[in-house]
Order: structure tokens, then sequence, then C-alpha cells
């Protein structure tokens, strides 16, 4: 269940300390092999999801659709640009 890493694919340059890198995301999750049938593979994604576990789900749902709502977006802008 990982969340955002640092790439191409995902639009986001900068790492953080919670977005990693590609490198420090496949350390952390090969380090959970064998200990957790389910995890988010980074200790911070853990943090992040238990504090998305812990908030009423409509905070958490209006948090992730302006999220999505800013992508579309951007994504919009671009395709009208392009085309």
């Amino acid at each position: 269940m990982p969340l955002f890493v640092t790439s191409k694919l995902s639009k986001i340059r900068k790492s953080s300390i919670f977005t990693p890198t590609p490198t420090t995301f496949v350390k952390s999750a090969l380090r959970t092999l064998g200990y957790e049938g389910r995890t988010s593979g980074y200790i911070f994604h853990d943090i992040q999801l238990w504090l998305a576990a812990s908030l009423p789900r409509g905070v958490v749902d209006k948090q992730l659709w302006g999220m999505h709502l800013g992508l579309r977006k951007r994504a919009m802008a671009k395709a009208t640009k392009t085309s």
C-alpha cells in the first residue's frame, strides 16, 4: 500500500520525508519482507495512513477530492495546450 514516490510517472521531482526517492523506498520496503503481511513499505507512509485512518472519513475524502481535482485540472490544461 505505497503512497507517492518521486518519479517521472508521479511527476513529483523533489523528495521529502513523506515522498522518498525510489532507492530509499525500495530499501525500506525490502526491510519489511517477512515481517509484515501488509505494509506501505515506508515508515512515513505508514504514519500518513494511520493518521488518515484516525481522522473522520469526510475530512480525508475532502482532502483527497481537492488533490485529485488539482491533478485533473493540470492534466486538462496540458491536454488543451498540446492539441
